[in-house]
């Protein structure tokens, strides 16, 4: 739902900017040479994950294909500049993309969907974000480039090859999970507590969700939402091991009382 909403957010902001939504996929290539991938190395890779929770079958988090705005609401997803605070999860605008110099498109090569296609992800991306300003940029302008990583894919006949992959991990963020808001602070906040379309959400999500807000007057719900979820423990695993420390509290207790009457 959020990847949905992200999506027509940032189709809506370029059709109210004029704005050109520039396409673009990773760069990947194989072998010391850097050749480009042929069709079936291409077809293993689209089949593969960007999660890193399986790094032996993912592409490390970054994603086959990018869609970027000039002004457009991002978040990095990467430790880029600690000393600038630019860490995961932090928000901000894309100031400015400078394309790749292999690139031969213009701003008015796009097609009647006002989509850019690249070949090439951008050379670099300028994002805007509360920090101090780095030399010979504007303040609050940091300079973005894209992260390189290398992962293996694996034929059918159990040999592997490694593949070289260049992209941004930067991702739209006009909506976002509860996973990634954690520990940040909104001034207006929509949140989705309702069921969700597979899986469960548990008392942990939603107390992430409705706390990110400034307060009562400035979240609002998006559609109704499982009460009962409130009236449940957080997890069974947790309350069980609450019973078993409070046992052993009390036994020792016991213990301790029945030796002093003793002495």
């Amino acid at each position: 739902m959020h990847a949905a909403w992200n999506r027509a957010a940032l189709q809506k902001h370029c059709t109210e900017t004029g704005n050109p939504l520039y396409v673009f996929d990773a760069e990947d290539s194989v072998g010391n040479a850097h050749n480009p991938l042929n069709m079936e190395q291409k077809y293993i890779v689209a089949s593969m994950k960007a999660d890193e929770s399986n790094k032996q079958m993912g592409t490390k988090r970054l994603e086959h294909r990018i869609e970027v705005a000039i002004g457009m609401k991002v978040m990095v997803m990467l430790n880029l500049a600690t000393e600038a605070n630019l860490a995961n999860g932090s928000r901000g605008l894309i100031q400015d993309i400078i394309l790749d110099p292999r690139e031969t498109v213009c701003d008015n090569d796009h097609d009647k969907s006002g989509i850019i296609w690249l070949q090439y992800p951008p050379a670099m991306i300028l994002f805007k974000y509360q920090f101090d300003p780095f030399s010979g940029l504007a303040p609050g302008i940091i300079p973005i480039f894209p992260s390189e990583v290398a992962f293996n894919i694996c034929y059918r006949n159990n040999t592997s090859m490694t593949v070289h992959r260049r992209q941004y991990l930067l991702c739209a963020v006009y909506t976002f999970t509860d996973h990634k808001v954690q520990g940040q602070m909104i001034k207006y906040v929509i949140v989705d507590i309702g069921p969700p379309p597979f899986g469960h959400l548990t008392p942990f999500n939603i107390y992430v969700a409705l706390s990110r807000g400034r307060g009562r007057d400035n979240i609002h719900l998006l559609r109704d939402f499982d009460e009962t979820l409130l009236q449940r423990h957080p997890s069974e695993f947790l309350r069980l091991e609450d019973e078993r420390l409070q046992k052993l509290n009390d036994l020792t207790k016991q213990v301790w009382e029945f030796g002093n009457k003793r002495m």
